[in-house]
């Protein structure tokens, strides 16, 4: 690749910090092409962008220090020298707020149509509905569409959805308030665990298929914007870390880039 002799890209007066996003190698500046934004790694063949680079190198400054056996709060690393897991709590005061306003708002709506079937489908089993049951004022199981089991069917079907993004929900307001991202390395295997206590997502990958551990983005959007997050790229792509702190998710990138690295297993 061509590069524009005399010219170098750095982050600070004199400091160079063009390291290549898949290897980590450092490039050269002769193999830097500030015109056209991009570097190239001799070292694993790979071509990077500038403007990556940068926002790396920004976490770089941020993880470069990560100490294993002193992680920050709501961060744990283990080693029993067969399974090595890096963990880091998802608790975060904003995903916490907005994840709570946000299944309560969709919940609460939903709740009310719930709290109807429901009316409806004891009185269609029992022929009356308990004088202790909560139903809202005027929806008497008894009359309209609940005389009918058709009726009732339908209601659930359409609800269904509804229901079911509710508990979406619930799971995302539970997993910010209360969950773990995990990440399991045991030989060539790698576990990202995402979820509360032993409920989760669990995602495999191989580790002597690495090639990155980076910051990425989210696949959804936040108010139209794709939100950071924890980017493993082997022989399948996993993003995770996306609900909690920004300091524990730039510890759990420092600490798996220290445990890891492409091309090669933990053991």
């Amino acid at each position: 690749m061509s590069a524009h002799r005399g010219e170098t890209f750095r982050y600070d007066a004199g400091v160079a910090i063009v390291h290549c996003l898949t290897c980590s190698k450092h490039i050269p500046a002769d193999d830097v092409n500030v015109a056209e934004g991009v570097a190239f790694c001799r070292a694993c063949g790979s071509l990077s962008r500038l403007a990556d680079i940068l926002a790396d190198a920004e976490t770089r400054a941020e993880t470069g220090l990560v100490d294993l056996g002193d992680p920050p709060a709501g961060c744990v690393f283990r080693d029993d020298g067969d399974v090595t897991r890096v963990i880091a709590r998802c608790r975060s005061t904003g995903s916490v707020i907005g994840a709570l306003f946000i299944c309560g708002f969709w919940n609460g709506i939903v709740s009310v149509f719930v709290v109807i079937a429901l009316a409806g489908t004891i009185h269609q089993i029992y022929g009356s509905v308990p004088s202790w049951f909560p139903q809202p004022s005027g929806s008497q199981g008894s009359s309209g569409m609940f005389n009918s089991v058709g009726g009732l069917l339908f209601m659930w079907l359409f609800l269904t959805p509804f229901i079911l993004v509710g508990a979406a929900l619930l799971g995302w307001f539970l997993t910010a308030a209360f969950g773990r991202c995990e990440v399991r390395l045991q030989g060539q295997r790698g576990t990202v665990f995402t979820g509360v206590g032993p409920i989760g997502w669990r995602r495999r990958f191989d580790t002597e298929r690495l090639t990155a551990v980076q910051m990425g983005k989210t696949t959804w959007t936040e108010n139209d914007e794709h939100q950071p997050c924890l980017l493993i790229e082997a022989d399948n792509t996993i993003r995770f870390a996306s609900l909690m702190s920004r300091p524990r998710r730039a510890w759990m990138l420092g600490a798996l880039r220290s445990l890891l690295r492409p091309g090669r297993s933990l053991r």
